[in-house]
């Protein structure tokens, strides 16, 4: 029942979509993040991802890996998570 985190939505979707071949190299710099330190390790490499494919944009200048994805943030990164891996969409039917 525990809200699930940013990090953790980006880190499934990153695990789904490498599972399918699909996730891709890109890789972004969370170096221009301010807390990009408080990215857990399984975390880092799936952040990377999630920077560098526009998956994920900070709120205020962060991050906020530990914050709880709330529904419009969602929305908005499974909404760019099928543009940017069309194949994805019909993967399991």
């Amino acid at each position: 029942d525990d809200p699930v985190t940013r990090e953790q939505l980006i880190a499934g979707l990153y695990q789904y979509a490498d599972k399918k071949d699909s996730a891709g190299i890109i890789s972004g710099d969370l170096g221009s993040f301010p807390d990009a330190g408080n990215v857990s390790g399984y975390a880092v490499q799936p952040m990377r991802w999630a920077v560098g494919n526009v998956l994920l944009a900070g709120i205020d200048g962060n991050l906020k890996p530990q914050g709880a994805v709330t529904r419009a943030q969602m929305a908005v990164i499974l909404k760019a998570f099928r543009e940017k891996f069309p194949v994805l969409k019909d993967a399991d039917n």
